[in-house]
């Protein structure tokens, strides 16, 4: 069963540490946490980022057959390992008070952060490999202001009035065409 915990990142950066944190695991629990600082994490960040996008070729160019790249994708992986190893760590004091679940939904509020750059990194990294215990499954949520904050009782209602299908551990759009006007929203309500 799905098990989700809401923590509120109130406050802080990689550099100093986020001294609030408040996790929400149902109605009535609720803990206070911090989480030291990790300057690792935004350097390893950015180097798996770069070699990444370097190994990906542009949609207009693509590579050359005679092409040297000078990045290799065991170098990406190495920064993506390292990048998971890091977040583990740093994650620890949140992992200890976590209950044992086999499926945990996590949903990371990080709307009281005031640096972008911390916000965007957080939203980007990648939370499925925070291990907890060795049958657990995480996936993560992060809420923002035009989202409901409830996205499990969100996404049963949409599923119960026949807007999404439950496959797996994710949910798809039954009618294309509402899939494709809500894409069309986002994207025009962006500009």
């Amino acid at each position: 069963m799905e098990n989700p915990i809401s923590i509120y990142l109130n406050s802080g950066n990689f550099s100093e540490g986020f001294n609030s944190i408040t996790i929400q695991l149902n109605q009535t629990k609720k803990f206070t946490t911090t989480l030291p600082a990790a300057p690792k994490i935004p350097h390893l960040y950015k180097n798996w980022q770069q070699q990444y996008t370097s190994l990906t070729p542009t949609a207009r160019a693509g590579f050359k057959k005679s092409q040297i790249t000078h990045i290799s994708s065991s170098e990406c992986f190495y920064y993506y390992q390292a990048l998971c190893q890091q977040l583990n760590i740093w994650f620890t004091p949140i992992k200890n008070l976590l209950p044992n679940s086999e499926k945990i939904l996590l949903i990371l509020n990080t709307q009281n952060i005031s640096d972008y750059q911390t916000r965007e990194i957080l939203h980007k990294l990648p939370w499925g490999k925070i291990h907890l215990s060795e049958n657990q499954i995480i996936e993560t949520i992060f809420p923002t202001k035009k989202a409901p904050w409830n996205y499990a009782r969100f996404l049963n209602y949409a599923t119960e009035k026949m807007l999404l299908q439950r496959v797996g551990g994710g949910y798809r759009f039954i009618h294309r065409l509402l899939q494709e006007r809500l894409a069309w929203r986002y994207t025009n309500q962006e500009k």
